[in-house]
């Protein structure tokens, strides 16, 4: 009844349907499928079908209307716990790639049947769209590994849409291949802002987590990152060498990294101290691992400090910025001169940061002009360059 009533409505435009742990099976599922086909003026819908009795019919009837539809924008397909399988993986997989019009698709598959068939599918699938943006894939608890991940990360490479990517491989069988291999995607991509990684309980190491360091290193797009490394190989080795990288990161602002039930202790502790003294970038972050409790008092400190002192900064920032348009003057004797708005501002940073906004930048006034971090996927508020102290400045 509720499919046969959106499927004749001409105004409905956003459409939220939780049917969880309920009775419903594919006869709901498939009448839904059909209605979404016909209906040419819902831009959103969240069905939520998990814990039910629905199967493969549902999810290639549901894959074969996402395809027909020409309207759709917004895809929230919560198919958790349900009987559903790679042919239903590999029917959403061919959907998407053959539509021009989804933006937002996210596709909780926790629990299911699906394996490599459907996560190479699905890589292959979104490598080849133009119009996505943000894409959601959880595969906790499946039948994926490495055949999969490498597939993943293949496709973030040669993806230049992809604003925001999360992927949950928690608890399936991905390995080193697949984390290395993500990095190095990581580090080539151009267009990706926002990453949810979860590889807890999985099988990487420490190959994985000192790449997944250098590569947001590397990275000057990225502005969002959150790494679930719990239970895995991993250790100081990684802990490390991620607080090394992040302190010549300008781009990421909020990091989350979880090293619990691992081989990272107080060593990695102390390093991120060190690098969060340097950062000036970030605007949140938290770190979790085994620590002793004097050592997590002092942490918890220190890292408090420094957000504080990022906030100001940013504060500091825009105020400076806002007092007048900038002149390339250098006589030091008016605010409105860049010159001398980075002299104050740099007064404020940490004694070796090499960082500097933009608008304060070096350009015309005898130094060596800063390279440009800022592009058109980038929030016009935020960007940093990296510049030289001057000599004497």
């Amino acid at each position: 009844a509720m499919a046969t009533a959106f499927k004749g409505n001409s105004t409905l435009q956003s459409l939220h349907v939780d049917l969880f742990n309920t009775g419903v099976g594919d006869q709901t599922g498939m009448a839904m499928a059909a209605a979404l086909t016909g209906n040419s003026v819902l831009h959103s819908l969240h069905m939520d079908l998990f814990s039910t009795g629905v199967g493969d019919m549902t999810g290639v009837a549901m894959a074969a209307a996402l395809k027909g539809n020409s309207a759709l924008q917004s895809l929230h397909l919560d198919l958790f716990s349900t009987g559903v399988g790679d042919k239903t993986g590999v029917a959403i997989a061919a959907a998407f790639q053959g539509n021009s019009t989804l933006q937002s698709l996210h596709v909780d598959l926790r629990s299911t049947g699906v394996g490599d068939q459907t996560g190479v599918a699905m890589a292959t699938a979104f490598k080849g769209n133009s119009t996505l943006q943000s894409l959601h894939v959880d595969l906790f608890n499946t039948g994926v590994g490495d055949q999969t991940g490498m597939a993943m990360a293949a496709a973030l490479t040669g993806n230049s849409v992809l604003h925001s990517l999360h992927m949950d491989l928690f608890s399936t069988g991905v390995g080193d291949m697949t984390g290395v291999a993500m990095a190095a995607a990581l580090k080539g991509n151009s267009a990706l802002q926002s990453l949810h990684l979860d590889l807890f309980s999985t099988g990487v190491g420490d190959k994985t987590g000192v790449a997944i360091a250098a590569a947001f290193q590397g990275n000057s797009t990225l502005q969002s990152l959150h790494v679930d490394l719990r239970s895995t190989g991993v250790g100081d080795q990684t802990g490390m060498a991620m607080a090394t990288a992040f302190k010549e990161n300008s781009t990421v602002q909020s990091l989350h990294l979880d090293l619990r039930s691992t081989g990272a202790g107080d060593q990695t502790g102390e390093q991120w101290l060190e690098a969060l003294e340097r950062n000036v970038v970030l605007q949140a972050f938290s770190l979790h691992y085994c620590w002793e409790t004097a050592v997590a008092e002092k942490y918890m400190e220190r890292v408090q400090k420094n957000m504080e002192r990022n906030h100001a900064l940013d504060v500091q920032r825009h105020a400076l910025a806002s007092i007048a348009r900038c002149t390339v003057d250098a006589a030091f004797r008016s605010l409105k001169e860049k010159v001398f708005r980075r002299c104050i501002f740099r007064f404020f940073l940490p004694p070796d940061c090499t960082l500097m906004p933009l608008e304060f930048a070096n350009t015309y006034d005898g130094f060596a002009q800063a390279p440009s971090l800022r592009t058109a996927a980038l929030a016009p508020r935020d960007p940093f360059a990296v510049t030289d102290r001057p000599k004497g400045g």
